[in-house]
């Protein structure tokens, strides 16, 4: 069972599979270690999680360090779900309430999550509908439990999960600037009607001859030590090193 979505990503993107696989999983590890996201998003669910990465960084500004680990939940959470819908219309459950974390236990990073099953293939969707519960179901609950416990913009935190989507959207459809994953940045509003953070969060630079997308907001990260910059995707100066 824990094989299977990692049979279907090298079926879907053998190029990037070996970087991705056991991302997302069917079954637990041996001695368990899972724990529920939605208690994850509690006081003590988060301040526990978080505990081994804020020991290895002790003297770091704990937003930074907040915004660090939200860098790797979001690109765990975000990016095979993208694969899987773009080439093989797998839509998978990824609400909240429906996902259980694995983190690392040295450090608390997280490391990939168990879902309650393989999804199903629904051909045609778009992206705003197969995507949808992850969108609305889990990052908008985790990114407004963050911002609020950890004083943290909803607006940086929205920008961290914005560009893996944006990577992986122009990864699958090299060129395409109406690449069908980037679909999820152009409606002002999200199906409930509330306001789409996704909209405006990442925009299109020239560096040299290239253009690459540059996140709206810092994530931050080049404020804890021994961890670099961004690079040109940063729009702060002293973060692209």
């Amino acid at each position: 069972m824990a094989a299977d979505l990692d049979d279907l990503l090298a079926r879907a993107e053998p190029a990037l599979a070996g970087h991705l696989q056991g991302k997302l999983r069917l079954a637990a590890p041996p001695g368990g270690g899972a724990i529920a996201c939605r208690d994850l998003f509690t006081a003590d669910g988060f301040d526990k999680a978080l505990a081994p990465l804020m020991a290895r960084y002790p003297s770091a500004d704990r937003r930074a360090v907040v915004s660090l680990w939200s860098l790797y939940y979001f690109s765990t959470l975000a990016i095979v779900p993208v694969i899987l819908w773009r080439r093989l219309g797998v839509v998978l459950p990824l609400a909240l309430d429906d996902l259980q974390l694995i983190a690392a236990p040295d450090t608390g990073l997280p490391e990939a999550f168990l879902l309650p099953g393989g999804g199903k293939v629904t051909l045609g969707l778009r992206a705003s509908e197969a995507l949808r519960p992850m969108i609305e179901d889990h990052l908008s609950p985790a990114i407004a439990f963050m911002s609020g416990r950890c004083r943290l913009s909803p607006r940086l935190l929205w920008c961290n999960a914005a560009g893996y989507i944006d990577w992986i959207a122009r990864e699958l459809d090299p060129g395409d600037e109406a690449a069908k994953g980037l679909e999820l940045f152009s409606p002002y509003k999200l199906t409930s009607g509330a306001d789409n953070p996704l909209h405006g969060s990442i925009k299109r630079i020239s560096v040299g001859d290239a253009v690459q997308s540059q996140r709206k907001v810092c994530c931050l990260r080049y404020l804890v030590p021994g961890v670099g910059g961004c690079g040109a995707t940063c729009p702060l100066p002293q973060g692209r090193s």
